[in-house]
């Protein structure tokens, strides 16, 4: 039995990447920016993690030099798309994609630590796993560690490297849980084994590194993953 379950969340615990799409696209239009993402460039721009960093580099990309907006204003930018982001979950934009939650209730049954790891600022995060949960996430995940945490967001292995930290427990001791290549790339540089989930926008990345790769947990039993049998899975 592993010791602790590690979770991304955005397109890992529910498809949340299209809500964000669209809280982007609302806050250019309260801003009055001439700025639309479609989804096709919106899946590049998921290459870069985090917020203010994905408003830097397509603006460093996409717009005139005497157009961009400094860094203070792309920081209030992006506060107001995690307030329309929030608001939109809370109103029930997405649900847990199949089989996270009987993944999470297994890991507690079994006295299995359970850990969020992500890129995402906080309070998105709390917003989705309250929505889906309908409980305070310190109620569910002994350890958060979340963008705001860390220096250098995935691909970076900061994330995981602050969770194991805080979890007390070896990266082999433990399961990650991602749903695209930056989340993977992270959590193996950890030295965490990955069961790789695609969710829509990643289901082209290459997942070679993962321990294994199933389109849907609700495909597996939890204890495959709990008692780590996927090792033998992924050799057969």
């Amino acid at each position: 039995m592993i010791k602790a379950l590690i979770l991304d969340v955005d397109g890992t615990i529910a498809e949340t990447e299209e809500v964000h799409r669209n809280a982007f696209n609302a806050a250019f239009r309260r801003y009055d920016l001439p700025w639309h993402w479609d989804r096709e460039m919106f899946r590049s721009l998921l290459a870069v993690s985090g917020g203010v960093e994905r408003l830097t580099y397509f603006q460093g990309r996409h717009v005139a030099p005497g157009a961009r907006m400094d860094a203070d204003t792309l920081v209030a930018l992006n506060l107001l798309k995690r307030e329309l982001y929030g608001q939109a979950i809370r109103e029930g934009a997405v649900d847990a994609r199949p089989g996270i939650e009987d993944l999470v209730a297994a890991a507690r049954d079994r006295g299995v630590a359970t850990a969020i790891a992500t890129s995402s600022a906080r309070a998105n995060v709390e917003a989705l796993l309250l929505a889906i949960w309908r409980k305070s996430p310190e109620d569910l995940f002994a350890v958060m560690v979340t963008g705001e945490d860390v220096n250098r967001k995935k691909p970076s292995p900061e994330v995981y490297e602050r969770t194991l930290g805080r979890l007390g427990h070896r990266a082999s001791d433990c399961v990650a849980v991602e749903d695209n290549r930056n989340g993977l790339t992270a959590a193996s540089r950890a030295g965490i084994p990955v069961v790789a989930t695609p969710s829509a926008y990643f289901i082209d990345d290459d997942f070679k590194e993962a321990d294994l790769v199933v389109d849907s947990l609700a495909r597996i039993d939890p204890r495959d993953i709990l008692e780590k049998r996927f090792f033998r899975m992924r050799d057969q």
